[in-house]
């Protein structure tokens, strides 16, 4: 059963401390969000830049990871 304002009758309007909290709670998510894409990006970079000094070693070092799979293979 439906009561004018669209709502069931165990249904209740929000009130306006459970809207307060809402927003609280959805700028905080927000907040994490945010951050845990900037630790992620900033991790994917230094990773991305350790791998890149770790190819440049080995590329100076004369080894190649042909080289390192013959000699593991043996």
């Amino acid at each position: 059963m439906r009561l004018l304002n669209g709502l069931k009758k165990t249904e209740s309007k929000m009130g306006k401390k459970a809207k307060e909290h809402r927003k609280k709670v959805a700028s905080r998510n927000q907040k994490i969000k945010s951050a845990q894409k900037a630790y992620e990006k900033l991790y994917n970079e230094q990773m991305t830049k350790y791998i890149e000094e770790m190819r440049a070693k080995m590329a100076e070092s004369g080894n190649t990871e042909s080289d390192q799979s013959s000699i593991s293979a043996q």
